[in-house]
């Protein structure tokens, strides 16, 4: 009887502990928040893909951290132009994104020199489809505890950041194929810029995906502002540039919208 009653004792403690797991992984995402710079997130989803990476020989993997639900269902619609600048962020929202060489489980180092041992880890708050905040990783580690393609991952991170605060937080992610898709999609749209200056005059490009936004800047002397022309999705407008602004028709100098 005693032997009985120590035996269904352990069945039901057992049973108790596989019900508690499983009410856990019911609850979602795994993923503690973090705070950087007065910006709060608090996970709500987190997705990855793993592989080779588009038109690379190069294998790893992407999580994807974010404090909208539904994560993999924003990635069909997003602009695989537009998105590019913003390191696979779908749309808006807080997300942490981490980059590590790996299809396996494992640990890597933020910064490394060592590509085969090095990732990244980018937080940022992205509003109206630009990064409004964003703080990066220079030191620290990644490690994950599982890591299988095409279906979870998970593991925890430890992050010395370039603004001088740290962040540390495990995480689970669910792979999601459309994240998979849209980092093709990336890679074939092909986003490329060009500039170049002369004393009185440039020209700038971006072409991404066959479609094209250019700048024209001239002025009369050295002495004077730039007068600039600019094509947007095939939109004309004018605008003019200081004259003390360095390479005034690249991307991010120019007054002219040449980023998708």
């Amino acid at each position: 009887m005693i032997a009985a009653s120590s035996a269904l004792r352990r069945a039901i403690r057992h049973l108790a502990l596989a019900l508690l797991a499983l009410a856990w992984l019911s609850c979602g995402s795994a993923t503690s928040g973090v705070s950087v710079g007065g910006n709060r997130l608090t996970p709500k989803d987190a997705v990855f893909w793993s592989g080779a990476f588009p038109l690379s020989t190069r294998a790893g993997a992407v999580v994807v951290i974010g404090d909208q639900g539904s994560l993999c269902k924003r990635y069909p619609s997003a602009d695989a132009c537009g998105a590019r600048g913003m390191e696979s962020f779908p749309g808006d929202g807080t997300f942490i994104v981490i980059e590590a060489p790996t299809i396996a489980p494992g640990e890597f180092q933020f910064g490394a020199k060592d590509l085969a041992r090095s990732a990244s880890l980018r937080f940022a708050v992205v509003r109206d489809g630009a990064v409004a905040f964003s703080d990066e990783a220079i030191s620290g580690t990644v490690s994950f505890s599982s890591l299988t393609t095409g279906s979870d991952a998970s593991g925890t991170f430890s992050a010395n950041l370039k603004s001088g605060e740290t962040a540390s937080a495990s995480f689970q992610a669910s792979y999601c194929r459309a994240f998979d898709d849209f980092a093709k999609r990336i890679a074939e749209a092909n986003l490329s810029c060009t500039s170049s200056l002369l004393t009185k005059s440039c020209d700038g490009a971006c072409t991404c995906a066959g479609r094209v936004n250019t700048a024209h800047c001239d002025r009369a002397d050295s002495n004077a502002d730039w007068s600039c022309s600019c094509s947007f999705q095939g939109t004309a407008s004018t605008c003019t540039v200081p004259r003390t602004t360095a390479d005034v028709c690249a991307p991010g100098n120019s007054c002219c919208a040449l980023d998708f």
